[in-house]
Order: C-alpha cells, then sequence, then structure tokens
C-alpha cells in the first residue's frame, strides 16, 4: 500500500524512480565540482565512516566533520577514520535545538535506519529492518556547534537523518548562510511518525535561498535532493 501511495506522489510531482542498481545520480565527484578548493563538509549520519573515507579520497583536500548518535555504530566511525586528521567525530544527533532524546535503533538487514523518530511505513516497507532498542543520545543544533567549535565556515552540507533533516536544517539558520550546497535525504511517505515529507523540505530550504539542482530517488518512497545557492 505504502509502495504504492509513494509512486502516485512521485507521478504527481513530476519526478521518476530510477532503478536502484543504477550508478547514483549525486556522486561525490559532481559534488566536488560545485565547492570551493578546502571545502569544510558536515557528514550528518555518517554511519561506519565508509562515505566519509570516500568523501577524503575524492576531494583530498576537504574536511569532514562527521556526526553519528548511534553509540555502536559510532565506534565504528571511529576506528575507521581515526588516524585522519581531517576527519572530526561527533557522538551527538542534530536537532533544532539542545537536548536529550530517544533514539530508535535499526537491526536486521540494516543498521543504517536508527531515527530519532517513532518507525511507521518504514516497518511495512522494510520488514526486515527491526526497531527493538531505544538509546538516549544528545542533541545540539548546528548553529551551537558551530559557536562551541569556532566554525566559521561550512560549504558542503550532506544531511542523512531518517527523517529528522527538517529539525536540523532549522537549528543551524545562521550557519545556513555560508553553506553553498545540500545534500539531505528525503520521504514522500510517512517511513517515521511526524517526518517533515520532501515538499516540506523543499519549501524551506527555498525560504532560505537554496534551489534544486538535482533529484534522485533510487526507491519509491525516499530519494536525495541537491539544493545550491
Amino acid at each position: 500500500m505504502y509502495r504504492q501511495i509513494a509512486k502516485s506522489i512521485l507521478s504527481k510531482l513530476g519526478l521518476q524512480r530510477i532503478p536502484k542498481h543504477r550508478l547514483p545520480l549525486i556522486t561525490k565527484q559532481l559534488i566536488k565540482s560545485i565547492l570551493p578548493v578546502q571545502p569544510v563538509i558536515i557528514e550528518a549520519g555518517a554511519h561506519d565512516g565508509s562515505d566519509t573515507e570516500d568523501l577524503r579520497r575524492t576531494i583530498p583536500d576537504c574536511e569532514v566533520h562527521a556526526f553519528e548518535p548511534a553509540p555502536a555504530v559510532f565506534r565504528r566511525l571511529e576506528n575507521r577514520t581515526k588516524s585522519d586528521s581531517r576527519v572530526h567525530r561527533y557522538n551527538v544527533a542534530l536537532g533544532e535545538s539542545a537536548s536529550t532524546m530517544e533514539m530508535h535503533i535499526s537491526a536486521g538487514r540494516s543498521d543504517a535506519s536508527s531515527s530519532l523518530l517513532k518507525p511507521k511505513a518504514h516497518l511495512d516497507v522494510n520488514p526486515d529492518v527491526t526497531f527493538d532498542e531505544t538509546v538516549s543520545v544528545p542533541v545540539v543544533s548546528l548553529d551551537d556547534w558551530a559557536r562551541e567549535y569556532s566554525i566559521s565556515r561550512v560549504d558542503f552540507l550532506w544531511l542523512d537523518l531518517q527523517g529528522y533533516e527538517l529539525p536540523a536544517l532549522r537549528g543551524g539558520t545562521q550557519l545556513l548562510r555560508k553553506v553553498k550546497a545540500i545534500q539531505v535525504e528525503v520521504n514522500l511517505i510517512e517511513v517515521f511518525e511526524g517526518v517533515a515529507l520532501y515538499h516540506q523540505v523543499r519549501s524551506w530550504l527555498e525560504s532560505q535561498g537554496f534551489k534544486i539542482h538535482l533529484v534522485d530517488f533510487p526507491v519509491d518512497d525516499q530519494g536525495d535532493v541537491l539544493f545550491v545557492r
């Protein structure tokens, strides 16, 4: 049922799903081409650091601030990138303001779907992914983090927060004024309870001066959108 709803929404938005087996449209080479030299990158939802390593290989002069709130996964990120002095790791979640929240930890086929939001359609769309555990995690806003660590500039913001992208963006309105490009995961259906849907994320980012550069939907219910100034 949920997949049919998502397909209908894709059609109404004039978007088309491209088969998952093909190469992604939003590549790190593309990101490199639109960023300045020595770019500062935030990767939020860094998971185990595999994409972090790929970013550093593709853009050797970049500096990456990698956020991953799930404790067990963060340890893998830390072990994978600890020898790279240009990767800075933070075991916190991003949100609109400082707090402590319960994170729903994913397991089964994937441990990459942990979210601050309670799973909803995700349980039907991906029945082999379970959410049997919750852990308390600290939440910070991008603006508070930037002040604490004296970060004056970020060129690229990459958010893969399993439905919590819009609160994270709202917590960084000051920092976003200097951001050149944002890659954000978006949802067409309520994969998690209370998730901001694609049109809401798009509308908010457009109100902040960003415009769509590229849209990539490898599956019916979720996709990635690259916004630029």
